[in-house]
């Protein structure tokens, strides 16, 4: 009840032959402060799946570092992010690829109702020496109102030519005869 600011860090280690399914879950009250920090280090040959989904409140900030540190680990993360009112939901996501033969796979997706405001930056980092590496990031979005608004970057940081990279993003509205069909039916 009432105002308050959280802060919380979160922190995955893998080790060889190491599955981890990590689900994170934020949905605190509207008018409330919340940073947070997930940092995935992939030291092992490892699977991680990842999944979070966040509700805005008045401020929210999640930072997202992993580093696929060890040759055949295989990183997936799954987001969704929704905003409405005037919250404020703010995404730094960034992936580093330090050793060659690793995989990950990143989709984002984020709707914006009423006042909304969103913020999705995406990273992909191949260091020299990172060949064989197969990156994926997607951000897709959807505007529900004129106020809404949600501003996305992807990136690709790639100092290795032997790669596999890709990288999307997409901001769109709902066609307004589309949205008057579907309302009318239900």
């Amino acid at each position: 009840e009432g105002q308050a600011l959280s802060n919380a860090v979160t922190a995955l280690i893998t080790a060889d032959n190491a599955q981890l399914t990590h689900y994170r879950l934020q949905g605190e009250q509207a008018n409330t402060l919340h940073i947070g920090t997930l940092i995935i280090d992939q030291q092992g040959i490892s699977k991680v799946d990842s999944y979070q989904l966040m509700t805005g409140n008045r401020l929210r900030r999640n930072d997202v570092r992993a580093l696929v540190n060890k040759s055949g680990a295989e990183l997936n993360m799954k987001g969704i992010f929704v905003v409405r009112d005037n919250s404020h939901v703010d995404n730094q996501l960034c992936v580093e690829h330090a050793v060659p033969n690793c995989e990950s796979d990143q989709n984002f997706k984020g709707l914006a109702g009423e006042s909304g405001k969103a913020v999705f930056n995406g990273r992909i980092h191949i260091h020299p020496g990172a060949s064989g590496t197969n990156a994926e990031l997607s951000n897709k979005n959807l505007l529900l109102n004129p106020g809404a608004e949600i501003n996305t970057k992807p990136e690709l940081e790639i100092y290795n030519d032997d790669v596999k990279c890709a990288h999307g993003t997409t901001v769109g509205q709902l066609d307004a005869m589309q949205q008057f069909y579907l309302q009318s039916r239900g």
